[in-house]
């Protein structure tokens, strides 16, 4: 580390003074910033823009090189699309930067933004502002806002809060009038009392035709035979319909199957009809309540009963269809995506299923899946039959689902049976031409079947049971990690996201738990498993029996900023403890410290911890950063001291978090474990590019705590002197014209942005005391000169790096400017010299 005495002598204090009343001013005038923002992304939802045939012109002689064919603004987002004969085209925003490289001439690209769209042929182009709105598109998007805005008036109370006293809780609940639903707000919500106990009667059903139409897959048929006898009653018919298999050594086994069971039947084809065929006369010699199932369909004990059940209780269900291992929208674990369950898994998921309430896992379909599909006799009595246009299947399912339904029958799932499916076994490849072949057909036939189903999927009104399933599904001897955060971005979200995969890549799925943003006496439940993601809402009350299908569990408490209720959350997950469980707290912030998680004080600076007294006086008037919070700050910290006391170590990834910690509670000093995260991209050295001016880096989401008023104004005073890039996003209340903000990136690009646009050096910004800082160590990878205030994780990277620089924190602007400057003007000079 090269130590530098700065000449301004005051900033060298050890102890800087506190922020004036001028920069406590600064940060009244930011909230109003922020408001002004809020307004601004109201306006950019509603406006629509669009543009077409732009001429786009090179810099010598302003020649057409090519054409914007067509620019079209819609949810604060600009979409174009052209063609050009240079070898790049640069496109800008107010917030974002990208450059393209022509295919064929060709291009497209979509961009944030609503206000600003300038575009660039070549390296030696001059820049074209585009027009985004016609005169008349403008006038009808001021309006559209303006009549939406009157809707704030009956809401003064929050404005008033979130402008004057940054209450977050406030801003939030003003969001959520302007803006679209965000992915958390429609998650599936499941129904409650799925765990209540099973009190529906036993009566024995009466007889059921169970139709099976084989054709090979020997395998699949003698297992598909095999459960069939041993967990179907004998009373019950069962007709196996050969469909003129060619493996010469199906036909024998479906002999031998028939002359065990009385009640057993073989139909065999002389030629190979189709599977619609061979339902059809399944079904002509069926009476009453019939079942379909494929010959890779594997019951379970007492399936019979569960199936056909609801067709008694109510004569308006013409279809009953369980979850499967492979049924589409019935499909357990997750949704739509086929999961190879292990030899006995399929079954050890049944008896889960077994067990819910049947009132509660159950739900209108918009068809059936004739997998394992229940048809009631009534409704049979008036569609007897499969469309043969069909041939050899798929679709014929929906059609008859259809046909029931325009004459009042009900389509229900149910998952309190798990049927095992392998799917495809059959037909192999030629599933996806058949599926696309009479995709069009019930397209054509039925046109709104589509959207009846892309309904069913975002509601999925079945995640309760699925939820269960997939909570069943990865519980293992070995530990399943119960992460308890709020998802917000940032550090603390990649490392969750991490984690997860990698013990993914260990075959060991993973629980999220996290409170919703409404502040429902709800948990959101994330189940991570190697086939995908099931999410949905469940009541809190009963977050403890869904996690009791896990066999062993580790939780770890990662991060709760931003929850409505942080406390209540904490309370909720400790109930669930069982004995042998392990907790681990995770410092990916300072949220049990003080619900300013970065300790940052009211007045926008780090606090530096002081007395009790003193924090009193601060809390009081911290924003408000969640929903619910005692009164005190004694008793905010004596809550999360009863879950610290519980846990079995705290993790800490930086030295001088660790110690910030333990200012506040040093008995729990032998708990703290320190593990610095690694890299996942380490990116590459990059050389000063030795330009002028000196052109400066900041890397990240750039906002209020991550310093983006530094940045805005060192913009401001840099002039010619300076020139800063962000690669990343920019707070746009601290936007700037002389500040280019590239937009989003990838951890492998760092380098090669840091060389495109020839930069002389990093500044990490951040103005509150990180616990661990990705920028700062990505940034030093890259041997150029990198700079950050001697505060937290980021001063502490620097302190272990020769090309790492500290600011005393609380360093004017002018100050840092000039440190800067002299710093990377001599790396400028010693890289001119070299080359």
């Amino acid at each position: 580390m090269f130590s530098m005495e700065l000449d301004a002598g005051a900033v060298c204090r050890k102890n800087p003074t506190r922020p004036t009343e001028q920069k406590w001013l600064a940060y009244k005038m930011t909230r109003l910033k922020s408001s002004a923002r809020v307004v601004s992304r109201f306006h950019g939802r509603r406006a629509r823009g669009k543009q077409s045939h732009v001429s786009i012109r090179s810099g010598s002689g302003g020649q057409e090189v090519g054409r914007l064919l067509e620019v079209e603004v819609k949810n604060s987002e600009i979409r174009v699309l052209g063609t050009c004969d240079t070898a790049i085209v640069n496109l800008s925003t107010e917030v974002e930067n990208q450059t393209l490289v022509p295919i064929e001439g060709s291009f497209e690209a979509t961009l944030s933004g609503n206000r600003q769209l300038v575009v660039r042929a070549g390296t030696d182009g001059e820049p074209q502002n585009v027009r985004l709105y016609t005169y008349v598109q403008y006038l009808r998007n001021l309006a559209r806002s303006g009549l939406g805005l009157l809707e704030f008036a009956f809401h003064w109370r929050d404005i008033a809060n979130y402008v004057m006293l940054g209450d977050s809780a406030a801003g939030n609940r003003l969001e959520q009038l302007i803006a679209p639903l965000t992915a958390e707000e429609t998650l599936p919500k499941a129904v409650p009392n799925l765990f209540e106990r099973n009190s529906s009667s036993s009566d024995l059903l009466d007889p059921v035709d169970v139709i099976v139409p084989i054709y090979n897959a020997f395998d699949d048929v003698g297992l598909c035979l095999e459960r069939l006898a041993s967990n179907t009653p004998s009373f019950h018919r069962v007709f196996l319909i050969n469909d003129a298999s060619t493996d010469p050594r199906v036909h024998p086994l479906l002999v031998d199957a028939v002359s065990r069971r009385e009640s057993w039947r073989l139909i065999t084809n002389g030629s190979n009809e189709g599977f619609v065929k061979s339902v059809n006369k399944g079904l002509s010699k069926a009476h009453g309540h019939v079942v379909l199932l494929n010959s890779d369909a594997f019951v379970p004990p007492d399936w019979i009963d569960r199936l056909v059940k609801p067709l008694t209780e109510d004569s308006a269900v013409a279809s009953v269809t369980p979850m499967s291992s492979d049924a589409e929208i019935m499909t357990a674990p997750i949704e739509c995506s086929r999961f190879v369950a292990r030899p006995g898994e399929a079954l050890e998921l049944d008896k889960v299923a077994k067990k819910l309430n049947p009132q509660a896992a159950i739900a209108d379909l918009p068809t059936g899946v004739g997998f394992c599909m229940a048809l009631n006799a009534h409704f049979l009595q008036q569609v007897p039959l499969f469309d043969e246009v069909f041939g050899s299947g798929y679709g014929e399912e929906v059609d008859w689902c259809r046909k029931t339904a325009a004459l009042g029958g009900r389509h229900i799932g149910i998952g309190t049976l798990y049927v095992e499916h392998r799917g495809g076994g059959s037909f192999g490849t030629e599933k996806l031409k058949r599926v696309q072949k009479n995709n069009r057909i019930i397209n054509k036939r039925y046109p709104f079947y589509d959207e009846s189903v892309a309904r069913f999927r975002n509601s999925d009104p079945l995640v309760a049971p699925r939820l269960a399933l997939a909570l069943a599904s990865i519980s293992s001897p070995k530990s399943v990690r119960v992460f308890v955060s709020q998802r917000l971005g940032g550090g603390s979200e990649y490392w969750l996201d991490e984690q997860i995969s990698i013990s993914l890549s260990d075959e060991i799925g993973s629980v999220v738990l996290r409170q919703p943003a409404s502040g429902s006496d709800e948990l959101v439940v994330e189940v991570h498993c190697p086939s995908g993601v099931t999410r949905g809402r469940v009541p809190a009350s009963e977050l403890p029996q869904y996690l009791d299908l896990l066999q062993n569990r580790q939780f770890v408490f990662s991060c709760l900023v931003n929850a409505d209720d942080p406390l209540a959350v904490t309370d909720r997950v400790t109930q669930c403890l069982r004995s042998g469980d392990s907790i681990d707290v995770l410092l990916h912030d300072y949220f049990a410290i003080c619900p300013s998680y970065n300790l940052l004080s009211y007045k926008g600076d780090f606090c530096r911890l002081p007395s009790i007294v003193q924090c009193q006086h601060c809390y009081e008037r911290l924003p408000q950063t969640s929903g619910q919070r005692p009164t005190k700050i004694k008793d905010w910290r004596d809550a999360w001291s009863t879950l610290l006391n519980r846990a079995d170590k705290v993790v800490a990834f930086s030295s001088s978090s660790a110690d910030l910690f333990a200012q506040i509670w040093p008995n729990l000093t032998p708990k703290i474990v320190l593990k610095p995260h690694d890299l996942p991209v380490q990116p590459t050295p990059v050389h000063p590019s030795g330009s002028r001016p000196v052109t400066l880096g900041v890397l990240g989401a750039i906002g209020e705590a991550k310093g983006a008023r530094i940045v805005n104004g060192l913009a401001r005073g840099g002039r010619d002197q300076l020139s800063i890039v962000v690669i990343g996003k920019l707070d746009p209340a601290y936007s700037h014209n002389s500040i280019l903000v590239h937009g989003q990136y990838e951890q492998d690009e760092i380098s090669d942005l840091a060389s495109r646009y020839g930069l002389s050096g990093w500044l990490i910004p951040s103005v509150w005391p990180e616990t661990f800082c990705y920028t700062a160590h990505e940034c030093l990878s890259t041997g150029l000169p990198v700079f950050a205030f001697d505060i937290g994780a980021q001063g502490e990277a620097m302190s272990a790096h020769e090309n790492g620089y500290l600011i005393p924190y609380g360093a004017e602007n002018t100050v840092i400017q000039s440190t800067v400057l002299s710093v990377l003007r001599e790396e400028n000079s010693m890289a001119c010299q070299d080359a």
